[in-house]
């Protein structure tokens, strides 16, 4: 990434604009982490959803909600199911 606080666009901007080209460099920078952070997150939701809605989600609910998954366990499926 170039270095906002030497790049003379920049501070001009910032300068005309009336602040501080250290302090708007310092803002720059973290606005631009938490768009990026903000499109992971969005992007990771979105296929997340996806996915859930896909057959593959739709048959691993089904797995899911099926007792009959539980036959090997030494509990019965019932009492699971109570709680």
């Amino acid at each position: 990434m170039a270095d906002l606080q030497a790049n003379e666009a920049f501070v001009g901007a910032m300068q005309n604009f009336g602040a501080d080209p250290v302090t708007a460099s310092s803002i720059t920078v973290k606005l631009s982490y938490a768009i990026l952070f903000s499109i992971v997150l969005v992007t990771l939701i979105w296929l997340t959803q996806r996915a859930l809605n896909s057959p593959w989600g739709r048959m691993i609910r089904a797995i899911r909600d099926n007792g009959r998954g539980f036959s090997s366990s030494a509990r019965p499926f019932a009492d699971l199911r109570a709680r």
